[in-house]
């Protein structure tokens, strides 16, 4: 509204008899505008409760029209005139996606059976939804172990597979194995079953006292029932056999007589093998390889994926038994392994050299990075195709910093290397620098820190502190310049992945994120980015100048510590946030420090 006093509106002007005269005829049109509209007002509302009460007083009729109009839509509802073979597509998508389905009736594939008869009639003739079971005795209320007829849905489960290849792991969550008499239902149920399944994968955590026992069952003596020896995938876990009754005298290891009971040179299919067991030693140099299809493995997985300690592991091979391996399984795709720490006086390679030409990822876990002779074994090999690297140091003291087996792998295969995951322990600012500079064909990078921000702050040693921070230089080092002398680290970097140390700005990674999609001697644009911080956030209006770069297509995620909660650091990484509401209770976020690597497509999901 426009007005005459708008000079004096908002003012402390005091106005004269002749203003409070001409300012009363102004607001008379105005004011009765107002009167006006709040009667309408009135009336509609008047109006809408006369309504409201005439709806009310008809809703024994309108209900009964309701419930007839949404059962007519029903019938016609497009969810109803779908083909059962469209159904039979959409079902399996249902499925978890990391790991197996299980027998839960919360979780696809049962609770598509709870819905109605026809879905449960379609959900049982797709096979697809049944080619993958999970079973964890410890995490099902209905079984006791003292119990003379616990229930495993195994045999209808394998059933409704049909002659879909057949998954099945059975292990628990927990850090504790199943009990003897749930390994021996399990397999009892797949015996009493009447399809004898197509096995694809066969994973099982074994107790360690009864391994023995456990194979020996009748099912496991057919040679096409035991899965062990007709899986394309096989996975086998279980504990060092402390107290295991052998004739040591006749056999002086207890794992060389549970692999000639597995005797999975048998199984002619088997490509892919994980084997965890916690009890490798020098004596076993020559009695693991006669025992497996060698030449038939495209992936063999020797990593403890449980051992969380930084330090050590008991699945760690001597660098003989890793060459022996690698020596045996020529065609292997995938290898994976925990290294053990060089003893001169037991560890010697041989002088012959062997290639490796399809090993394409290659995943160690050392003490250290430091000492070159704990993968001694490295140098025998010749590796034309290797692309994929995941090294991991389990130690976190400034010994490592020299990262000089890094060096020493990527001198021989940093040309061909497109992907790389590091998480080296401790590792000094300037060798990281110096290690991407390496790396001209590298097209996904993780680097993975044991370090937080209060890390350098309160618990490392002076001396330490500045130098193993990962600051703006290392941004500096992967972003195109101007003025430059020689090009930018990674230049066909696309994928990056940054875990804590993170110690450079904001405003760096900004500049790094649109030199790299915008500089002329830019080869590729960045298409996926993320970052966990590991601390607080510094900048708070930083993600919306890379609104552009989203648009674009950049895939940007970032994550920061809670400003709302005071994090208390310990030596695993394991976070305990004390709430401000509750100073007795704690609540426990796990951030994991092993981190095994699957063969790396691009870009992380």
């Amino acid at each position: 509204m426009q007005s005459p006093f708008e000079s004096i509106l908002h003012t402390n002007h005091i106005p004269t008899e002749e203003q409070c005269k001409a300012i009363e005829d102004f607001l008379e049109f105005p004011e009765k505008q107002l009167v006006e509209v709040d009667s309408k007002i009135t009336e509609v509302d008047l109006q809408l409760r006369e309504l409201q009460n005439k709806r009310d007083s008809l809703e024994w009729v309108a209900s009964p029209l309701r419930r007839a109009v949404k059962a007519h839509r029903a019938i016609i509802s497009l969810a109803r005139r779908l083909p059962d073979d469209v159904y039979r597509e959409i079902f399996p998508y249902c499925l978890p996606t990391e790991s197996y389905a299980t027998p839960n009736p919360l979780d696809a594939p049962i609770v598509l059976t709870h819905v109605c008869r026809r879905w449960r009639h379609i959900a049982h003739s797709t096979p697809r939804l049944w080619s993958r079971l999970h079973m964890d005795p410890l995490a099902i209320p209905e079984y006791d172990e003292d119990s003379d007829a616990p229930t495993f849905p195994t045999r209808e489960w394998i059933q409704r597979a049909a002659a879909v290849p057949f998954s099945l792991s059975f292990h628990s969550a927990s850090p504790y194995f199943p009990p003897v008499s749930a390994v021996r239902e399990l397999i009892e149920g797949l015996a009493l079953s009447s399809t004898t399944p197509r096995w694809n994968n066969f994973a099982i955590s074994l107790p360690s006292a009864d391994v023995l026992k456990i194979l020996a069952l009748p099912y496991l003596q057919g040679a096409t029932t035991n899965p062990f020896w007709n899986a394309q995938s096989v996975v086998v876990a279980m504990q060092r056999l402390a107290d295991f009754s052998l004739n040591h005298s006749v056999d002086p290891h207890p794992l060389v007589a549970i692999l000639a009971k597995l005797d999975l040179k048998r199984n002619k299919q088997l490509r892919e093998l994980t084997f965890v067991h916690n009890g490798y030693d020098r004596n076993l140099l020559h009695d693991f390889t006669p025992f497996l299809p060698c030449l038939q493995l495209e992936m063999l997985d020797l990593q403890d994926p449980n051992y969380t300690s930084r330090s050590y592991s008991m699945a760690s091979l001597p660098p003989p038994m890793a060459y022996e391996i690698l020596k045996c399984c020529r065609n292997l795709v995938v290898f994976k392994m925990d290294a053990c720490q060089f003893e001169p006086s037991l560890d010697e390679i041989p002088p012959e050299r062997y290639g490796m030409d399809r090993l394409k990822e290659l995943s160690i876990s050392l003490y250290d990075l430091n000492e070159v002779t704990d993968i001694a074994w490295f140098s025998n090999f010749d590796f034309p195709a290797l692309t994929c690297l995941h090294l991991r140091s389990r130690s976190m003291n400034g010994p490592g910093s020299q990262s000089g087996t890094l060096a020493h792998v990527l001198k021989q295969v940093r040309h061909n290397l497109t992907s790389l995951v590091l998480d080296p322990g401790y590792l000094e600012q300037k060798h990281l620098i110096k290690i991407l500079r390496a790396l001209p064909s590298l097209v996904q990078l993780h680097l993975k820190s044991a370090y937080f921000a209060n890390d350098f702050e309160e618990s490392m040693e002076e001396e330490y502190k500045e130098v193993a921070k990962w600051t703006d230089e290392v941004l500096k080092c992967l972003t195109p310049q101007d003025d430059q002398d020689r090009p930018h680290a990674c230049p066909r970097l696309q994928y990056l992945k940054w875990q804590y140390n993170t110690c450079f700005t904001e405003a760096e990674l900004l500049k790094f994120l649109y030199q790299r999609s915008s500089h002329p001697s830019s080869l590729v644009p960045l298409k996926q980015v993320r970052i966990d911080f590991g601390r607080l956030r510094t900048n708070h209006w930083w993600e919306l100048e890379c609104r552009e770069l989203v648009e674009a297509g950049l895939d940007l995620r970032v994550t920061y510590l809670d400003p709302e909660v005071d994090p208390i650091y310990f030596e695993e990484k394991n976070l305990f946030y004390r709430t401000e509401q509750s100073t007795e209770e704690e609540a426990r976020v796990e951030l994991p420090i092993i981190e095994k690597s699957g063969y790396l497509d691009f870009g992380w999901e």
